[in-house]
């Protein structure tokens, strides 16, 4: 899935554009709350740009418990992230996807695997750059095309830690 709404995002100059890369989106509905509080809040104005996974793999209960009364959590945490957090661009798709050669970034894969060498051992690692170079895509885009002028400040975050 991908969405592009450019004017969810600040026009103000001192903008800070928030990049939330990587990861899964699944523990979003229960911390929605401090999200906006501790981050968004203090930062704004601010363009939140998400490049995240639709894979919901996990072993928490509180994931467990919510597709008993969400029988699509990915459906439930798009619905949050659409209407709470306004993305000015959403990028969400499996590793497969970012991984595959259609993907822009796909030949970044090697050239970043092999730039971060031994100390990646995970075998996640290409696509979270591959993730991480989507967002400063859409940032530089959004620079460009909507605010003619750039951010001054760019906050990365995985999404899973959120």
């Amino acid at each position: 899935m991908r969405a592009w709404v450019p004017q969810n995002g600040p026009t103000d100059a001192s903008a800070t554009a928030i990049c939330i890369a990587g990861g899964q989106l699944r523990t979003l509905p229960w911390i929605i709350d401090i999200f906006e509080s501790s981050v968004l809040q203090p930062l704004q104005p601010a363009g939140v740009f998400i490049h995240a996974s639709t894979e919901w793999s996990t072993r928490d209960t509180r994931v467990d418990d919510a597709k008993l009364f969400h029988t699509d959590l990915e459906s439930a945490i798009i619905d949050v992230v659409t209407f709470r957090l306004r993305p000015v661009g959403l990028e969400l798709l499996d590793d497969v996807q970012v991984s595959n050669s259609s993907h822009p970034y796909q030949h970044l894969s090697k050239t970043m695997a092999l730039a971060v060498g031994p100390q990646c051992h995970l075998s996640n690692c290409p696509t979270l750059f591959m993730r991480f170079a989507g967002c400063a895509r859409d940032i530089l885009r959004h620079e460009r095309e909507f605010r003619h002028a750039s951010y001054t400040w760019i906050l990365q975050t995985r999404a899973d830690p959120m």
